[in-house]
This record gives structure tokens, sequence and C-alpha cells, in this order.
């Protein structure tokens, strides 16, 4: 077998820029190369196609405006050569924000440690493949935490309607921004708490959609959707007095073998909301994030916390606003000509990669971190009701 050249392989083409611009890129962008795990934010919205434009002092601040309900309505008869009646156009509903930057935990190499790898490959395996594997590995590490990132962001705007990433990461401690929901939309259980032994769910649940359509009877005939949480669904919703005489009904009449006390599947039991009228899909939220904090300790937290509820338009709730990541543009302009830089895009655009190499006293040392610079803006904010479902309360339009 002929002597390795390290100086040859994919590693060093990833931390190479001089002839090897596009090659991380198109690594990066092979199908089965890196996977899009964590990500139940993109279920919610869209990336939006335009990028915010920074201002001098930094800032990109994007305006988004509510997204329209549109019901349609019956044509009027005219007279020949009459005129129609023109609607008002009504009152536009934004509101404003920033987009913030992020960036992921990177890693490291130093030189040593290179030269330790680059004497293994060229006389013992002759390859590079394990090298690459673990490469790869550990960029899935970022795009993971990026991805995390953007699901607890979108978790908990679409929860609380608002986005404080006071607690969160090692970075700057602040809240981000707060959507325009009308204080009247925050609203309690209902009769008795979902949780009560008493509690009429399915009734409460019926009753929460007909106030929204009373409140917006224009838009009357719009598709609705619940969302709740994993653990209430298995614990508050299933575990429901009436919640499971439907299902034992429902089981019998569509001739479905069930056992008692036994959890239902989730397929089957939605089936059994969509058959009785009223009742809107329910989407199950199932979404955890690791926080590393401070003293470097990783604790598990959630966007959307357990007791909330949301009754809300179906379709795409979210625009995931972003930016230019300016590390790249300005280190092409102002950049150390000792530093070496690859970039890559990744997360369908969101992410900046950079691969670098430094110098560190008379040797080199290897990088490799991820940028981000988007949030999730709310598009349904008008129209979005959010429920404490442990308290009760009346229901009021």
């Amino acid at each position: 077998m002929g002597k390795f050249n390290y100086n040859d392989s994919r590693m060093a083409k990833f931390f190479s820029s001089e002839i090897n611009r596009n090659y991380l890129q198109e690594f990066i962008n092979k199908e089965g190369i890196i996977l899009s795990n964590y990500d139940w934010y993109l279920s919610q919205g869209t990336i939006a196609t335009d990028v915010t434009p920074v201002d001098n002092k930094g800032l990109a601040t994007f305006s988004v405006k509510a997204r329209e309900l549109k019901a349609a309505t019956l044509m009027n008869l005219r007279a020949p050569l009459g005129e129609g009646y023109q609607k008002e156009k009504g009152a536009m509903q934004w509101y404003t924000a920033t987009i913030p930057d992020f960036a992921a935990d990177g890693f490291r190499e130093t030189a040593t440690e290179r030269w330790y790898r680059m004497k293994m490959l060229g006389e013992e395996f002759g390859n590079d493949a394990d090298l690459v594997d673990e490469y790869t590995d550990k960029v899935q590490d970022l795009v993971d935490s990026l991805n995390s990132t953007m699901t607890f962001m979108t978790a908990r705007l679409a929860s609380t309607g608002e986005l404080d990433y006071t607690g969160i990461g090692r970075g700057i401690q602040a809240p981000l921004h707060k959507a325009n929901i009308p204080k009247s939309n925050f609203k309690k259980a209902g009769a008795k708490a979902w949780n009560d032994a008493d509690c009429d769910l399915l009734h409460q649940m019926q009753d929460a959609e007909d106030k929204w359509r009373k409140k917006f009877v224009q838009f009357a005939n719009v598709p609705l959707v619940w969302q709740m949480t994993k653990n209430d669904y298995n614990n508050i919703l299933l575990k429901n007095k009436q919640v499971k005489e439907l299902w034992d009904s429902w089981a019998h009449y569509n001739f479905v073998a069930h056992l008692q006390n036994y959890d239902v599947a989730r397929s089957e039991f939605l089936k059994s909301l969509s058959d009785l009228n009223g009742i809107s899909p329910i989407e199950i939220v199932d979404e955890q994030e690791q926080n590393i904090r401070w003293d470097g300790t990783v604790e598990t937290v959630k966007g959307w916390a357990d007791g909330i509820a949301v009754l809300r338009p179906a379709g795409n709730a979210f625009s995931f606003q972003r930016k230019k990541i300016t590390d790249k543009a300005i280190f092409e302009a102002l950049g150390n000509k000792m530093v070496d830089v690859t970039w890559a895009t990744t997360n369908n655009g969101l992410g900046l990669l950079r691969n670098m190499v430094t110098p560190n006293g008379m040797y080199k040392e290897f990088k490799t971190d991820l940028f981000l610079a988007s949030v999730p803006a709310m598009l349904d904010f008008p129209y979005r009701w959010i429920f404490d479902i442990k308290t009760a309360g009346a229901v009021t339009i």
C-alpha cells in the first residue's frame, strides 16, 4: 500500500481555503451526510425568503404582519353594468422585533492532536475514513444544536407569546421579543381545570371552539387545531373520565379490539375525536432540549411547559426571520492573512459553518464553529388563544 498523504485527504481540504473553497459545502450538501434532527420548528412555519437588512448600528429589525385569515363570501347579484360593493380594507395588525446572533459550542484540535492523527492514518490505516466520520459526528452535534435552539424558541413563543433567553446557554442573557397577542387571548381552563376528575373536558373544548368562532365570526369556517404537550396529552387528556368513555364507545362501534385500562393508540384516538363533531384535530408537541449552564452542568428544559394548551388557526403559524451573518463578509474584507478559513451553510441556510486554522504560538490550531442569526416570528398572534389548563375559570369572548 502506498504511503497515505494527509495533505491530500478530505480532512485537510475541509480546513484549507486556497484551492478547496467549495469542497466543504459540497460535502455538507451530500444526501445522508448531515441529518435533520430536533427540527419540530419546521413543522410550524417556513423560513423567510428575504434576509432582513442590518442597519449601521448592527441591528436587523423586522416587522411581522398578522397572517390573513380568508373566508370567502357569496357573490352579490347585480344589475347589468352595476358596480360591486367595496369592502373596508381594515387595520393591519403587526409587531416589530430584532434578530439576535447565536453560536453553538464549537470544537478545536491542537497541532499535537492533529500530528498524532496524521501519523496514525499514514502508518496504520492508510486513509482518512475514521477522521471524516468523527468530524461529521461533531458537525452533526452543531447542526442538532441549531435545530434545538430554533425548536426551543418556537415552542416558547408559541405557548407564552414571549421569547426570553434569560437562563439559557452561556452567552448573553436577555429577553428577545414579545408577540403582540391581545391580553384577552390568554384564557383559563373553563368550568373546571382539565386535570379535575369531574372535568367535562370534551364539552369545555367544544365550548372554547364555539366561542373562538363567535369572537372571529368572519372566520367561522377556518379550520382550527389544538396543541398540547405530550405529557398533558398522555396524563390529562387520555385519563379524563369522559375521554375514556368516548374511547370505549368508539372502539365498540368501530370493531377495534382494546384492553381495559390499556393506553390507546394515538392515531386511533385522534380519529375518534375527529369522528366526534365539534372537536378540532389535536397536535401533540413533543420537544425538550439540553441547556448547558455557566458551571458546565447540563439540564433538560422545555420551550413548551406542561399545563398550557393552544387553540389556533391550522396551518403555518411562524415565519423564521433571518439576517446575514456578517462574520464571513468581515473576514473576507479585513481578516488576518495568517488565518485560513473555509465556510459552508447548514440547516436550510440558517446556519453558517466555519472551519478555521489559527496560529497558536509556534504551531497551528484547528477550530470549527456554527453560527445562527434567526428568530421565529408569530403570524397568527391576533387569533391564538393560550389556555392555562390547570386553573379553572370561565372562557370569555
